[in-house]
Formats: structure tokens, C-alpha cells, sequence
């Protein structure tokens, strides 16, 4: 699914993290059209509008961010949690593009 492609998961959040802040680190990437964050698991995937910038956002694995060293991955459907697998699929079967004929 190429749409994956623009998809990270970064994961050892801080426990007090806001969707607001992790965007706003983020921001830098790129733009950001889909976010969720999920505070029991310390995760949250992130998609962005292009490639490129997702792979920005891979660069920055192991960076601070609120006083947590976080690990930022490509999406992996088959061991992310079902937490963050179930909004991210919803995100993209209602965004998926239809090419016209």
C-alpha cells in the first residue's frame, strides 16, 4: 500500500504527551493531514502529505522529544498495535483516491 509510505509510527512517547506537541515537533517534516496519539501504548502514527517527508520524519529517530528519547519507524501493519492499526486504516480507506476513467 504505497499510501504507507507516508505513514510513521513513533513509539516511547512521554507519558504526558499531547497530539499537539508531537505535531508540532513534527511540523518541520512536513505537513501532517492525519495524527493519533495513544497514551496507554506511548505511541502514535503520524501521516504525512508526501514521501519525502515521512522520510524526514524516519531521520529523527532517537530524538528528544519532552524529556523521551523516541524511536520513530515505517508503519508495519502486521505488529502495530491495534490502538493506532484501526484509526490509521480508517484514515486511509476514506482518503483513498479513485482514479477516474
Amino acid at each position: 500500500m504505497d499510501s504507507l509510505k507516508r505513514a510513521v509510527v513513533v513509539s516511547k512517547l512521554s507519558a504526558g504527551m499531547k497530539e499537539s506537541s508531537l505535531r508540532d515537533f513534527f511540523d518541520l517534516c512536513g505537513t501532517i493531514p492525519f495524527a493519533h496519539l495513544d497514551s496507554d501504548t506511548r505511541s502514535a502514527v503520524l501521516v504525512f502529505e508526501k514521501e519525502s517527508s515521512a522520510r524526514m520524519a524516519l531521520s529523527m529517530n532517537n530524538a528528544a522529544i519532552e524529556y523521551s528519547v523516541v524511536q520513530v519507524a515505517p508503519v508495519d501493519l502486521a505488529t502495530l498495535a491495534p490502538s493506532l492499526k484501526a484509526p490509521l486504516s480508517e484514515h486511509l480507506s476514506i482518503n483513498r483516491t479513485t482514479p477516474t476513467p
